[in-house]
């Protein structure tokens, strides 16, 4: 017979477990694992029927299928990731929008400058580089500031994680290359619109 603790789910680590006499230490509870290539509803009805032969007043819960007992543990890890990915996408979503509100600020608070840049001959992709720069320098330190701070709290991270580190680089590189490719493209409107600024129109008085 086998005395094994009960596991909350299949992240927590495997406990002792003790193989002794039922004889010797009978228990209110036992646990039967039941190996067969016959259909699980099929099989759990089978042994519900000999073990009501066997004893009517013995009674059989929690019976189910090894997968279907898998993806039971799997539930809840399942759920977390799937919140957290909603968060994470929303985030992002955000980024994207305030990167480009702010670059499109920067650029009509400069579009006079703008103007006068191109009027003295500034090539369309010198503009563009200028605004995207800007852009990836605010993404960058933005970066920054989120890389401190999710090393700072990835402890509170850890009971949601399995067979990952809070700390991953290769996560870490994964993020900021993704915001790195977020920042370019909300930057790259904007820098376009001031690519194509009219020097005539930035000259007039206002």
């Amino acid at each position: 017979m086998v005395r094994p603790l009960a596991l909350p789910d299949l992240t927590a680590p495997a406990p002792p477990t003790v193989y002794d006499v039922y004889d010797q230490f009978p228990l209110p509870v036992v646990t039967v694992v039941m190996r067969s290539n016959a259909n699980s509803r099929g099989l759990l009805a089978a042994a519900k029927g000999q073990l009501a032969a066997v004893d009517p007043n013995i009674a059989m819960f929690n019976a189910m299928a090894y997968g279907d007992a898998i993806r039971e543990s799997a539930d809840r890890p399942r759920l977390n990731v799937w919140v957290v990915s909603c968060f994470a996408g929303a985030a992002l979503v955000l980024a994207m929008i305030g990167i480009a509100s702010i670059v499109s600020f920067t650029v009509r608070d400069r579009r006079r400058e703008l103007g006068i840049r191109i009027a003295l001959g500034a090539p369309p992709e010198r503009v563009v580089s200028l605004v995207l720069g800007q852009g990836l320098r605010l993404a960058l330190l933005g970066l920054c500031c989120g890389a401190v701070i999710a090393i700072v709290g990835s402890g509170l991270l850890h009971s949601l994680l399995y067979g990952i580190a809070p700390t991953d680089p290769v996560s870490y590189l994964i993020v900021f290359g993704t915001l790195g490719i977020v920042s370019v493209v909300a930057a790259w409107v904007p820098a376009h619109r001031a690519a194509a600024i009219d020097p005539a129109m930035t000259m007039r008085p206002e």
